[in-house]
């Protein structure tokens, strides 16, 4: 610590603390009215497009109701052609109109003549009479044809006849857009209105009155902010009528963005940001909608907002210098005093890790040497246990040189033996779900805790408890002095203890125990033997069940019986699981777990040796059935290594028997899938390759596996039709969709589905149809034109 005191590097560290504290002080103090100023210019530019946008939507105001005066002049024009008495007369077929047809169509000419000259908007006015197919103008009576031909151009083909069409069709106070130009080639916009008025599904005439797109755009430019940017008007289906900028492409994007009345959106239209306000008409719906570009109207805000930044920019670096030197000019006197307690003092350790600030530091020098000293006690008594159970560990698995032990080294790791008496309790932890919440590694850790701690209580000797694995501790005992009359011997009390720590587990922890337990031996240097005992003892566990405590000595003249698993045996498993007898099966596994495990006690080795015996019957079949597949080979082994790492003998036998019944079910299924497989697979290849010239009843069964009588004879007794049948009636129905869509000759639609010539096709075709190919087009094409003719007719 000196050497880095001395070094001065603290200052670099400790500069970072108090003085930058200082430092963002200052800086936040500066901020505060640089905030303030920022959300109140925010407020004002906000207050300032708003104003903006109300100004528009005034003004939209305006234009809306200039136009809409002039759309309500139209209504009254048409209720008055509409009520004239010598039209309905003309409309009707009225008396006057059969008298003198000619005396009412001049009569009505003449009105519409005196009507058009009151207003100067009105660009052309007609109706159209559908019983004559004539059309009625304030100066003339012609048919339609001609009228559209001559003096309303359309841009359109046919354009008198859709006019015919459009006219003959109900409407009312309808609009219709710049489709066609007047005689002068000038843009108009239609009034159409059914006549009668009151009858709106029967349509005996039509008027139409039109007026030049010009005129309103005269209307719109009388508005102050046109100049600034574009007004557009959309019907209500969002359809442009007209704008003083027309047939732009981003008008089209306006109908689907105004939804809300009044809102002021903006968008990206022509490649610049556009602030966008509009208003409805209550008088047909039109949509008036104002387009300004976003920089005419930020244009002042603009200019505000750049002279605001440049001044806060410039007000942000001349605070930060002045933050910065009174940041400094204060931390002068806490560095001086930093200089003043270290210079010349010793410490005792580093202090790199010290507080957050120049004061932390030096209360952290003064008392690091008393905190390490006792750290280095505290980690010296918590590592004592660890020391002690590494060493007892080592000693089981005789890598300790027992004749160098004294009692001094014994003393250090805190091991005191009481005699000379040594055995091994192997214990392994084969149920604990009654005591821990989950079984995570902190519950197990507690565990094998209460067990070693359960060992220091029990009565004779002493215990010296090791964690071997998750689930598994090793007891050193250390038995007590020598028999003294009545005490137990070394073997009684190793039986005594034993069973008292699997009780005390059982009754007061819940806990279930396996045990396996040494012989008594004497002298350091037999403890390995003893371990290797015990584990001999506790492998037992697999014969005697989970919950079982076993000594050495009940299976130390214990012979390596042989087991009995004939040839005869596996065969009939086999056969029994190909048919899919799990009943069978059990029965034969009973037998052979009852004569092994219960009537002969065989040993634990020999007992594994059957087991795996056992599994290999049902690799055996299911290496006949998945021979090819790499992956049900890796998933079969990993099913056996998973049956024999089980405990005992009885859970090796229930997974075993869970395997066989999942291999009966999966033969049972089998085999009544199998056909329905295969029909699959005949159809699902004919109705892909029947175009192909070479496909033939030896091809399919080649690629099938199959003899060609076989696929005969199963596709007949599944379908109860022929293949050969099923193929035509495929390359048939082929022929009949190609025949009705598309306009391939007789000779190509063979081609196309696996015919050498139109021969053959004709043949089969006129065999499953009663007519030829070209007889059943020519059917198809006379029912088509029927139709067509039907639905004319019904137009009419």
């Amino acid at each position: 610590m000196v050497g880095w005191l001395k070094s001065g590097k603290w200052k670099k560290q400790t500069r970072r603390s108090v003085f930058v504290t200082l430092l963002i002080s200052y800086i936040l103090i500066l901020l505060i009215p640089v905030g303030i100023s920022s959300v109140i210019f925010g407020r004002m530019s906000s207050a300032m497009v708003d104003q903006a946008n109300r100004s528009n939507t005034g003004l939209l105001e305006q234009a809306k109701q200039a136009i809409d005066q002039r759309l309500t002049e139209l209504d009254q024009f048409s209720t008055q052609v509409a009520l004239n008495t010598k039209l309905l007369s003309l409309l009707s077929n009225g008396p006057e109109t059969q008298r003198n047809e000619s005396l009412v169509n001049s009569d009505i000419i003449k009105d519409l003549g005196r009507l058009k000259a009151t207003s100067s908007f009105i660009d052309e006015m007609y109706v159209y009479v559908p019983r004559s197919n004539s059309i009625l103008t304030g100066s003339m009576r012609t048919d339609l044809e001609s009228y559209f031909t001559w003096f309303q151009l359309g841009k359109e083909p046919n354009y008198p006849e859709k006019m015919k069409q459009f006219l003959s069709q109900p409407h009312y106070k309808e609009y219709m857009l710049p489709a066609g130009t007047s005689s002068d080639n000038k843009r108009v916009i239609s009034y159409v209105q059914s006549l009668p008025i009151e009858e709106r599904e029967t349509v005996r005439g039509a008027l139409v009155i039109q007026f030049q797109e010009s005129k309103l755009l005269q209307v719109l430019k009388q508005i102050e902010w046109v100049n600034r940017g574009d007004i557009v008007i959309l019907d209500t289906k969002g359809h442009e009528i007209m704008s003083t900028t027309p047939d732009r492409p981003e008008w089209a994007e306006l109908g689907e963005r105004l939804t809300k009345e009044g809102e002021s959106l903006e968008m990206p239209l022509g490649g610049e940001r556009m602030m966008v306000t509009y208003t409805t008409s209550g008088v047909n719906g039109w949509k008036y909608v104002s387009v300004v570009p976003r920089a005419t109207v930020m244009q002042g805000v603009e200019t505000a907002r750049t002279t605001a930044w440049i001044a806060l920019l410039v007000s942000l670096v001349a605070g930060a210098a002045a933050c910065w030197y009174m940041a400094n000019r204060n931390y002068n006197p806490i560095r001086q005093l930093l200089n003043t307690v270290f210079e010349g003092k010793p410490a005792a350790s580093d202090t790199s890790n010290a507080g957050t600030n120049e004061y932390e530091l030096i209360r952290h020098a003064l008392v690091s040497t008393l905190t390490e000293e006792r750290e280095l006690r505290k980690k010296l008594f918590t590592q004592l246990p660890v020391m002690q159970m590494n060493f007892i560990a080592r000693l089981l698995k005789g890598q300790v040189d027992s004749q160098s032990l004294n009692s001094e080294s014994l003393s250090f790791m805190n091991v005191e033996f009481v005699s000379d008496q040594f055995a091994v309790i192997l214990i392994d932890i084969d149920d604990c779900s009654r005591f821990v919440k989950a079984d995570t590694e902190q519950e197990w850790a507690l565990v094998r805790f209460t067990l070693a701690n359960l060992s220091q209580e029990l009565p004779f000797g002493r215990c010296f408890p090791v964690e071997l694995e998750r689930e598994r501790m090793a007891l050193l005992f250390n038995a007590a002095a020598g028999p003294d009359g009545d005490s137990p011997t070394p073997e009684e009390q190793l039986a005594q203890i034993a069973s008292l720590l699997k009780d005390m587990a059982a009754s007061t922890f819940r806990l279930q125990l396996s045990l396996g337990l040494s012989t008594v031996r004497e002298g350091l240097h037999t403890i390995k033997s003893a371990y290797d005992e015990a584990v001999l003892a506790l492998e037992y566990k697999v014969i005697k069940g989970a919950g079982s405590m076993t000594a050495y000595g009940e299976i130390a003249d214990l012979q390596q019986n042989y087991y009995h698993y004939p040839l005869e045996t596996e065969a009939q498993i086999m056969n029994f699981a190909k048919s899919g007898d799990i009943a069978s099966i059990e029965r034969l596994l009973d037998e052979l777990f009852e004569r092994h495990f219960a009537e002969n006690r065989i040993s634990v080795q020999m007992g594994k040796c059957l087991f795996i015996d056992m599994l290999g019957t049902p690799l055996k079949l299911l290496g006949t059935l998945y021979a090819s597949d790499p992956h049900n080979a890796q998933r079969q082994a990993e099913r056996v290594e998973a049956i024999l790492s089980r405990p005992t003998a009885e859970e090796m036998l229930e997974g075993t028997k869970l395997w066989y019944r999942q291999i009966c079910e999966t033969a049972k299924s089998e085999r009544s899938d199998h056909s329905e497989r295969l029909h699959q697979h005949i159809t699902r290849y004919v109705e892909q390759h029947y175009g192909e010239s070479f496909f033939s009843l030896t091809h399919l069964a080649d690629e099938l596996g199959l003899t060609p009588q076989y696929l005969s004879s199963f596709f007949k007794k599944h379908t109860g039709q022929n293949l050969s049948d099923y193929v035509t009636a495929v390359r048939v129905q082929k022929a009949k969709e190609l025949l009705s869509s598309s306009t391939l000759t007789i000779t190509q639609i063979a081609h196309a589905i696996g015919y050498a010539n139109d021969v053959g096709l004709i043949r089969v075709f006129k065999k499953s149809e009663g007519i030829t190919p070209g007889k059943y087009r020519e059917n198809l094409g006379y029912a088509h034109a029927e139709s067509e003719h039907a639905g004319a007719t019904s137009s009419e």
